[in-house]
């Protein structure tokens, strides 16, 4: 939009790590490497988050309403708060896994290795 580029560098950032993330999903190598796998998992979340945010949602307000274009790029309070979002979604998560492993535990449907007896 005539110099208007502020949110190129995000785009290209987000078909990276999709294209990336494809890639690996399609190798068989990563079905046998766990560190790849992860990879590729980091890399679709990353590429989704950033297409679905700075790719959607921002575009969506520009121009604005009075025909104006402004930049925008995400101040440190924004990222704080987006941080912080995510950190209490992934403490619910560890919640939850030690709430069903407790309950599969007690039912007798998840062996653990202190009660079958074997360590490596």
């Amino acid at each position: 939009m005539h110099g208007h580029n502020g949110l190129v560098p995000w785009m290209w950032t987000a078909l990276v790590a999709d294209v990336a993330a494809t890639a690996l999903f399609l190798s068989p190598l990563v079905v046998r490497k766990k560190r790849l796998l992860v990879l590729a998992c980091l890399l679709a979340v990353i590429g989704a988050w950033i297409e679905k945010g700075m790719g959607l949602i921002v575009p969506g307000f520009i121009p604005s309403t009075l025909h104006e274009i402004v930049e925008y790029s995400p101040s440190l309070v924004e990222w704080k708060v987006s941080a912080g979002v995510w950190a209490f979604g992934l403490m619910v998560y560890t919640i939850g896994l030690k709430a069903a492993a407790g309950v599969f535990v007690q039912s007798g449907e998840l062996e653990t290795e202190a009660s079958t007896g074997t360590q490596q």
